[in-house]
């Protein structure tokens, strides 16, 4: 898969196959997702797995799985993410038995961090459950799978009216009636879930079939914590009730509030560990004040482009007309609309190889009949040498923009 070869698959999923893999020019190890031929086929899965892979090099936190990057091999879409060396909660709980409460305790604050992190940036996982949390052979928890990830900001229409999205034993109820609407409180319900058979062993919600499931949930049919485990403090107990309330408004209404709590028995569990401070866990999103000012060259450059869910069917050309690290502004007689991801390529006609790059589109504007101007971020931050390759020396004069 491009530069990455694929040494033995470590997963499966409905959508596709997760190789462990290695770049052939480092040799960095890598986990690289690829997905299968009828999902690369279906554009609402397609845009799914982009805006995966948007979310993963985006959402920068010690407790999420980065993104490494993206790409397309003969049509067939690859996402490359680093690579961690362990298993995943599902199956450490089903090997070993049920955590001790300082570890199920610890992963549930790690993992309520990078959730926070994500909801601040209004984007809600859906899908947290023990196989989505991968823990790693230095202790931590890392949240993994965006594939149902949503955009509070944007209208993708990835969802269809009335459709569920997520796992039936850790999905909140609401979700099963339309996920189109699911909130940070999805997650919160989703991590309590994942606490309590972290602890336990047992799914809180049993039953044979989904329709048995929901109605168990929607009347809050579970075993207490505390009838399964009677030493269980008080705190954790009312917590783990709470957030899995029918009712999203009886829940917590964010991870911080789900974590304080369970931060203050955490400390109590052990002695001669560095405390976490619950003011840790409230990651604070980027303002205007903070943004970093780029370089941005005005440039000439032709490139083709493509929009990446059609893969190669059809191309135009573009003129990148300025650039920086961080994005672009193209021209071109087609209009995309904002959140398309494109596929950039140049074509050396001396080396006989071509360069990809992949941007997301944030604004449109018309510039004249049938021709517009695109406003474009980068996948990941350039390097000065890529964006010198990616000008190709081309550049008339420097000026300073705010992204």
């Amino acid at each position: 898969m491009g530069p990455y070869e694929l040494l033995e698959a470590i997963g499966r999923g409905g959508m596709g196959t997760v190789y462990r893999g290695r770049h052939r020019q480092t040799g960095q190890i890598v986990a690289v997702k690829v997905l299968n031929d009828e999902a690369a086929s279906d554009p609402i899965h397609l845009r799914r797995f982009e805006q995966e892979f948007w979310a993963a090099t985006h959402l920068s936190h010690p407790h999420i799985v980065r993104g490494l990057d993206f790409g397309l091999e003969q049509g067939q879409p690859f996402l490359v993410m680093e690579f961690i060396e362990g298993q995943n909660l599902n199956l450490r709980v089903k090997k070993q038995g049920p955590l001790p409460l300082e570890e199920a305790l610890r992963y549930t604050l790690q993992i309520a961090s990078g959730l926070q992190l994500a909801h601040q940036n209004k984007l809600v996982h859906r899908d947290v459950k023990p196989e989505n949390i991968l823990l790693s052979a230095d202790g931590r928890a890392l949240l993994t799978d965006l594939g149902l990830i949503k955009d509070l900001d944007a209208n993708l229409s990835l969802t269809r009216s009335r459709m569920a999205l997520g796992t039936v034993n850790f999905m909140a109820p609401e979700q099963f009636e339309n996920a189109k609407y699911a909130d940070a409180r999805c997650d919160v319900y989703g991590l309590a879930a994942t606490l309590y058979f972290a602890l336990t062993g047992f799914m809180p919600f049993q039953g044979r079939g989904t329709l048995t499931i929901l109605e168990k949930k929607l009347k809050n049919d579970f075993v207490p914590l505390r009838q399964l485990l009677p030493t269980i403090p008080e705190e954790v107990h009312t917590v783990v009730s709470q957030a899995l309330d029918a009712a999203p408004g009886k829940r917590p209404s964010s991870c911080v509030e789900l974590a304080v709590p369970l931060n203050g028995v955490w400390q109590t569990c052990g002695e001669g560990r560095e405390p976490v401070e619950p003011a840790k866990l409230l990651v604070p999103s980027p303002s205007g004040s903070e943004r970093r000012v780029a370089c941005r060259y005005v440039s000439g450059v032709e490139v083709s482009c493509r929009q990446f869910q059609q893969g190669d069917c059809h191309a135009w050309n573009a003129e990148i007309q300025d650039a920086s690290v961080k994005g672009l502004r193209l021209h071109l007689n087609r209009r995309f609309e904002p959140n398309t991801v494109l596929a950039l390529e140049i074509w050396d006609e001396h080396a006989s190889v071509s360069s990809q790059w992949y941007v997301r589109v944030r604004w449109v504007q018309e510039v004249g009949p049938k021709k517009w101007s695109l406003g474009c971020t980068f996948s990941r931050e350039l390097g000065e040498d890529e964006l010198n390759t990616l000008l190709a020396g081309k550049t008339t004069q420097v000026t300073n923009d705010e992204e």
